[in-house]
């Protein structure tokens, strides 16, 4: 992993995790890394504050100044230079194969930790979208995902294809099939736009965005 992209990564849990004290923070004086002189962004719109970034066992656990405490010992120590260090960010439109790349270092090198697949209304044609995410999983990605099922996707896999008026009752089975895939994704993308999309009537998108 580069480390231009380490200090954004080590940032994503932060806030949920960073101690009330500097005297907390170094009750026990070990730590794995110690990430100093570096300009720390908490994603909340405040300005960045001069500080430094712990952590230990897989885990955040000071993110801030030492407010006079001594540093403590660290196994690998990371000098900053005055660059900022962030909170990973999150790219909501993206593209790739996780399956051929799973470890996604175009995104990791850029600070990027979740990304979002599935978008434009197609998602993987898979019988089982809950298995394809279980062995998307197994790889270990490097970044978080988001997955959308796709509007699309569903169309094709659902026989309406570019149907322009589908029955009611293959509306509902549509429905049907997108209440299942939430159940593993993060919600549903279109691309009205592109076929099979730009077939799509105003009651059958009404109705899957209900179940949305």
């Amino acid at each position: 992993m580069r480390w231009r992209a380490l200090a954004s990564l080590v940032l994503a849990g932060a806030l949920a995790v960073t101690p009330a004290s500097a005297e907390e923070a170094f009750e026990d004086r070990d730590v794995d890394l110690r990430i100093f002189d570096a300009r720390i962004l908490d994603g909340t719109g405040a300005p960045a504050v001069r500080g430094e970034i712990h952590v230990r066992d897989g885990r955040i656990v000071h993110v801030g100044p030492l407010n006079g405490a001594a540093p403590p010992s660290t196994v690998r120590l990371l000098d900053a230079l005055g660059r900022v260090v962030a909170p990973g960010f999150v790219e909501p439109h993206a593209h790739g194969n996780p399956k051929s790349t799973p470890e996604f270092e175009n995104f990791l090198a850029q600070g990027v930790t979740t990304i979002t697949l599935g978008q434009d209304g197609s998602s993987p044609d898979v019988p089982s979208i809950a298995a394809w995410m279980e062995g998307v999983d197994a790889l270990g990605l490097g970044p978080n995902l988001a997955m959308f099922v796709g509007h699309g996707t569903l169309r094709r896999q659902s026989g309406i294809g570019r149907t322009e008026r589908p029955s009611p009752e293959q509306v509902d089975a549509l429905i049907e099939m997108l209440d299942e895939a939430l159940d593993v994704t993060f919600g549903m993308s279109t691309g009205l736009e592109y076929t099979p999309g730009l077939y799509a009537g105003d009651d059958e998108l009404i109705g899957l965005a209900k179940t949305v």
